[in-house]
């Protein structure tokens, strides 16, 4: 893994939802590796053309109904770019949950 992207969303649930709410969208568009309720953070793969692309997401509870979710994506590619657009895809999997 060559390629590196992070991007942390504020997301409307609380962390244990949001938690699951990324396990059902991570199990849409790849496989979840791991995944703690201990340390809130779950490590999964998913394609980008023939790419493999590595996420590992933790979430952080924000208060009342509000969680901050960070993503850290790792791709093939030197410049990034499967990694993107494996984070991209996991949150357009992650906005069709709510």
């Amino acid at each position: 893994m060559v390629g590196e992207s992070g991007r942390s969303v504020q997301y409307p649930r609380p962390a244990l939802e949001a938690l699951a709410d990324l396990e059902r969208a991570f199990s849409s568009i790849g496989k979840v590796v791991e995944i703690s309720k201990l340390t809130m953070s779950l490590t999964g793969r998913t394609r980008h053309g023939l790419q493999s692309v590595k996420l590992r997401v933790s979430v952080l509870d924000r208060g009342t109904n509000q969680s901050l979710i960070q993503i850290q994506s790792f791709g093939d590619d030197i410049w990034g770019g499967g990694a993107r657009k494996g984070t991209d895809k996991l949150l357009r999997a992650l906005e069709s949950q709510a």
